[in-house]
């Protein structure tokens, strides 16, 4: 009995889902390209044996293409749990550094003004991603 509602609960995670939300996941597509452009262009990751080192950015976009062919609550979790995950440290990060005795935004106004940006970008892929899971 219990080992049959493990079977369904386990079933209901891959079981597929409406595509009406794909647009959620373009919104991610971009703010999480935006990143990895960054974190490439910052790494200094320029072709050769560099770009052998970013293979491991392809599987949240993996991730994504999955979606957009097969919808599932577990493919929205991988992509949603880290997103949200994400935020919240920035945002801690944020905050974190503009107060107390020497705040980032005395000394470096222009790198407050864009974290802000993006860290606005990313709550649009959170919320995006809320509505998505929504069921239809």
């Amino acid at each position: 009995m219990v080992r049959n509602r493990i079977f369904v609960g386990l079933a209901a995670l891959i079981r597929e889902r409406s595509r009406n939300g794909w647009w959620a996941y373009l919104i991610w597509l971009f703010v999480y390209l935006l990143t990895a452009a960054l974190f490439a262009e910052e790494a200094h990751f320029h072709g050769g044996a560099g770009a052998s080192k970013l293979w491991p950015l392809v599987i949240p976009i993996f991730v994504i293409i999955c979606q957009w062919a097969r919808p599932t609550i577990l493919g929205w979790a991988l992509v949603s749990v880290p997103t949200v995950l994400y935020f919240c440290l920035g945002l801690y990060y944020a905050i974190a550094n503009n107060i107390g005795p020497h705040p980032q935004w005395e000394y470096d106004s222009s790198g407050v003004v864009l974290g802000v940006i993006f860290l606005l970008a990313l709550l649009g892929a959170c919320i995006s991603l809320v509505y998505a899971a929504r069921p239809r």
